[in-house]
């Protein structure tokens, strides 16, 4: 997990601009996606329109359709996909405009 997290702070780091706060927001977000492994997780972004988006998601493989044949995963990217409960489909989100998890 650590190595999920620094990866991902590599990445963050030119786009928001502080090592600091990208491996804050790198640790919430593997945390957050730990989470949706076993359940679902509600929490916001900012989408690309300025608006924010409430979202329920999960990555959950009780609840998530079957893969298509030759599907493949996308390594940690600064896109974090996940499976949107309420949309019933799949969603992306920049990491860099992830916000936090919902109480």
């Amino acid at each position: 997990m650590k190595s999920q997290v620094l990866t991902l702070a590599n990445k963050l780091t030119p786009v928001m601009g502080c090592r600091k706060a990208a491996t804050v927001r790198a640790w919430q977000i593997i945390k957050m996606r730990e989470q949706m492994k076993t359940g679902t997780v509600t929490f916001t972004y900012t989408k690309a329109t300025g608006e924010t988006r409430i979202a329920v998601g999960t990555l959950s493989s009780e609840i998530l359709p079957a893969p298509q044949p030759g599907y493949q995963p996308r390594p940690l990217s600064i896109a974090i996909t996940y499976f949107d409960i309420e949309k019933n489909g799949f969603r992306s989100f920049r990491a860099d405009r992830f916000t936090g998890i919902a109480a």
